[in-house]
This record gives structure tokens, sequence and C-alpha cells, in this order.
């Protein structure tokens, strides 16, 4: 290696490295102590709340008893696959209890409070400041609701700050055999939080677009990353070809075959050309930014204004001031911040993610906004020279994130009743036993809700044209039920002969003569007598007509439980 290589790595991140070096037994035990207390809540919280209704779709996929099911599940999530893996192991091993469910989001959620504190450390001169990083992160509520929630964003966010984590080392140290290991497993780390969730992959554009950065705004990162890569080629090579291999993979397998949906949840946080681009931009990032920041931002106007004023600073902070080219690292978080909300921008003006929309569509910003926003307060308290000064500030920080924690945690509504346990209830009081259940797809969830804890058995898919899964569970009790799925089916409507047809062929091929149907609808209609009395009437009419007899029913605008028997002719 040249001189210049060995200069750069002689005096890049003196002032860092020093201060990192200074030996400090309590800190480690701090850092342990604030991510052990940030998951306190998390317990609470998981132990005691609802799990929504896509979580429990999760487990449903998760759970299947044949891995050959598994898989065909998980292809009709939009999500990738790792988290349903890691989800069918906590799952197994852990049992049925709302916290054992969510285990596979939380351990990841809290390890990523630990993660961010190290990367806190490396990049901030104060460890005060690094252990008041991870508070801030680990006591959002915003965070808290993403990790107790069933989901693959903790897990992916875990894979992302740990791979920024060796991306800060990499920049952080010499171009020696480190620099290679760091390198790859950032790769490696990369390809893993793409594969729990997809915007994993905006992390890593934003990486690559940092390091192109650097390499054209600083000419001594530039020589010595050439000069190192030239002999270690393969390592860059692994850690940027692994991630874009892995998402080539996805995308062939998996991606294009949602890419074309429409997602109505989030069809609002799209932008449509018969709205201003501006305003779309303007009104979302204002959103996004309200999840993340303790005190609301109250206008479109103050949001520019922040904007001007924090966006060139981020800039220069991170590409101009003098020290940044000999600790590029620590503005790097700021970097990634300004384009990542780019990408998400441009991802919502091309109508390929939403931007602005629900929190842990957006919590890909969370780590980096807020190792950002402490890195600035670490570089304010550095140049003041009143030791009381910056006590004072450190002190009225922490009072600030633990007064917004204690506001959130109080405001925020408490549900322990799981989703559609109403419609349950009433179901199982107005109809009669039988030996099947029928349901649609939305349905399905529904039912899986209150009975997740028992035991579902596939036996079988049932012969084309008829798309019927068939299932065998057995409650807690011993007590067992056949379940027929509709695939083709997503939310029934009665008004349409062929759902009882289907039926009634199913039933034939399994020798079996009465069946449930419980409905619950998605989209509840308007709730007209008249029009629920002619409902029920063309439902015995089209049953009839497939060849079965309705020996109970109750429908309203919102649900619909009928009891079919065979009509043997």
């Amino acid at each position: 290696m040249s001189g210049i290589p060995n200069k750069l790595s002689d005096t890049l991140f003196v002032r860092r490295e020093v201060a990192i070096s200074d030996p400090d037994r309590l800190f480690p035990l701090l850092l342990i102590a604030i991510t052990l207390a940030a998951l306190v809540p998390a317990l609470v919280l998981g132990t005691s709340e609802f799990i929504s209704y896509d979580g429990y779709w999760h487990l449903f996929i998760a759970k299947q008893d044949q891995w050959k099911l598994f898989l065909s599940e998980y292809r009709k999530d939009a999500h990738p696959i790792l988290y349903h893996v890691v989800l069918r192991v906590t799952s197994t091993v852990f049992g049925d209890s709302r916290l054992a469910c969510r285990l596979a989001s939380v351990i990841p959620g809290v390890a990523s409070v630990y993660l961010l504190g190290r990367i806190a450390r490396r990049l901030c001169i104060s460890k005060a400041v690094a252990l008041l990083t991870m508070a801030a992160y680990g006591f959002s509520i915003t965070m808290i609701g993403i990790n107790i929630d069933v989901r693959s964003y903790p897990l992916a966010l875990l894979f992302v700050i740990a791979a920024f984590y060796y991306l800060v080392d990499f920049l952080a140290g010499r171009y020696d055999a480190s620099a290679n290991h760091s390198l790859v497993l950032f790769g490696i780390l990369t390809s893993l939080a793409i594969a729990s969730e997809y915007y994993a992959v905006f992390f890593l554009v934003g990486c690559l677009g940092v390091l192109t950065l650097l390499w054209v705004m600083h000419s001594a990162f530039r020589e010595g990353f050439r000069q190192w890569a030239t002999r270690s080629w393969y390592a860059p090579v692994i850690a940027f070809g692994l991630p874009f291999a892995v998402i080539t993979y996805f995308y062939q397998t998996h991606i294009k075959y949602h890419h074309s949906i429409a997602y109505s949840h989030i069809h609002e946080f799209y932008w449509s050309s018969a709205s201003s681009c501006i305003d779309f931009i303007l009104r979302n990032l204002r959103a996004d930014l309200n999840y993340l920041v303790p005190v609301e931002i109250p206008s479109v106007t103050i949001l520019l204004g922040v904007l001007i004023v924090f966006v060139p600073l981020l800039v220069y902070f991170g590409l101009f001031r003098e020290q940044s080219h000999r600790s590029p690292a620590v503005g790097v978080p700021g970097l990634i911040l300004i384009l990542l909300l780019a990408e998400l921008i441009v991802g919502a003006l091309l109508r390929w993610y939403p931007f602005g929309g629900n929190d842990r569509h957006q919590s890909i910003l969370f780590p980096f906004l807020a190792l950002t926003a402490f890195i600035l307060l670490d570089q304010l308290i550095a140049c003041v020279s009143a030791s009381w000064l910056k006590s004072g500030i450190l002190g009225a920080t922490a009072v600030l994130i633990a007064a917004n924690f204690s506001y959130q945690w109080h405001k925020m509504p408490r549900r322990s009743v799981e989703l559609l346990t109403r419609e349950y209830k009433i179901f199982q009081a107005n109809v009669a036993p039988a030996q099947a259940l029928y349901v649609d797809q939305f349905t399905l969830i529904a039912y899986y809700i209150q009975t997740h804890d028992w035991k579902w058995d596939f036996h079988r898919h049932f012969h084309e044209p008829d798309r019927v899964d068939e299932y065998n569970l057995t409650s807690t009790s011993g007590q067992r039920l056949m379940l027929l799925r509709n695939i083709d089916q997503w939310n029934f409507d009665l008004s349409k002969p062929e759902i009882y047809k289907v039926l009634a062929r199913s039933l034939h091929d399994a020798q079996l003569t009465t069946a449930n149907m419980f409905l619950v609808k998605q989209v509840p209609g308007h709730a007209d007598p008249s029009a629920i009395a002619a409902e029920k009437n063309r439902i015995r009419r089209f049953a009839a007509d497939a060849g079965l007899q309705v020996t109970s029913l109750y429908a309203d605008n919102a649900e619909a439980g009928i009891t079919f028997t065979v009509a043997f002719r």
C-alpha cells in the first residue's frame, strides 16, 4: 500500500478512537441497563394488547403444519420469507400466548436499541449523548408499537442497524483485513435485512449514495479506498453484489407477482396526478416527521422552515466541513436520512412504495433520524466550555425523553380484547353445530384469531375447478371440526350463486351433510332492513338451487352465519 492510505489511516478518526478507547467499564453496563429498561414497556404491552389482523395472518402462515404449504402461503403475502421462518420457530418453541407470538418482533426490536447505542458511541464524543440516543429510540412509543406487532419490520431494522454498524466500522477503520471483514459483514447483514423486509433496499441504495458522495468529495477517502479495493476486490464485490443478488432472486420469485396488486390501505399514500406533487410531498413528509419527533410540526410553513435550516446543515456537516474529511462516518447518518427521504418520495411518486403512511412503512427512517439528531447535539455540547451548561443541556434532554414517553404512554389507547371477538361470539350463539365450517379468505383469519391455539392440520386441496382447502381442527378441549376455505373468494358476496355451488360440491366430495358458513364483511354495507330481508331470501333460493337447505340463518350489514344441510333428492 502506498504512503497515502498509511497517512490517512494514521490520521482518520484520531479524536474518535481516543475517546472510544478510553476505558470505561460502566458504559457497557449502562447500555445493557437501558436496553433492559426499554424491554419493559414492550413486555407490558406485548402481554396485554390485542394482536392485529395482519399479525394473526402472519401466524397462520408461519404455523402451517407442512413446509410445502408454508411456502405456498408465504407467496401470497407481500413480504419476504425470513421473518415468517423466524416466526415459525418462535411460535413452535414458545407457544401461543400473546407475548410468545410477538417474540419474533420484540427480541429484534430491543436488540436494535442496544446496537444503536453501540453505533452512537462510535460516532459521539460524549458517552452521555450516546446513551440518550438509545434511550430516545428505545422509549419511542412509535417504535414500541412497531416492536410488539407481529410483523417483519423489527427484524429488518435489526439487520439494517447491524449492517450500518459495520459500515461505520469500515469507514472508521484502517484499510486492512478488518476493513474486509467489516464490509463483507455489511453485505451479509444488508442481504438478511432485504430478506426480512423489502424496504431495506432503500438502505442499501442510501449507503451506495453516501459512499459515492464521499468518493467525489473527499480525495483522501477516494485514494485510500481505491488502493484498498484493488488489493481486496472481493470484499466490495461481496458487500454489494450479495444484496443485489438477493433482491434479484426475490423479484423473480416473489415481488413481481405482487407489484401490480393495488392495496387499498396504502392507496392514499401514493401520489396521484390529480393532486399537486409539492403538496403531496410536504403533507406526507410532515406526517412522517410527526411520527418521529417529540414535538409535533403543526403546519407546512413550519416544516419548510425546518427543512431550510436542517437539510443544508446536514449536507455541510456530512460533506463540506473540515472534520468530515478526517471523520466522514460522523456525518453519514444525516446523509443517509436525506437520501432515504428522497427515495421514499420518489417511490411514492412512481407508485412503488407508500410515503407518509403507516409508521411501520416509514420505520426505516427512525434509527437514522435518532442518530442524526443526537450527533448534532453531541457537536453542540462539544462547543460548550462550561461544564454546568453541558450538564444542563444533557439533563434537559433526558427529561424531555422521559416526559415524552410518559405523555405518549398515558395517551395510548389500551385495547385488550382481540379483534372480531364480538362477531365470533354472535356466530357461536346463533348457528347450530355442524360437521364443517365454510369461510372465505378474510373470514378465515377472523376465525383463526379466536382459535389460533387449536391444532390446525391441513388435510387436502379439493380438485379443480373448486379451489377449496380442507383443514381438520382440534380445539383445546378435544372438539373436532372440518374447515373448508374458499381460496378464490376474498370476502363472500352472498348474492353470487357460485359460492353455494362450491360448498355443495365440497360437501359431497367430503361426504358431509351439514356445514356452517361464517362471514365477516370487511366493508359493512347499509343497515337497511328491507335489503337485509331480500338478501336472506336470495340466500335461501341460491342454496336450494345448489342442492342445499338453509336450516338457520342470521345476517346483517356486517356479518352473517348460515347453517346448511345437504338436500338429498
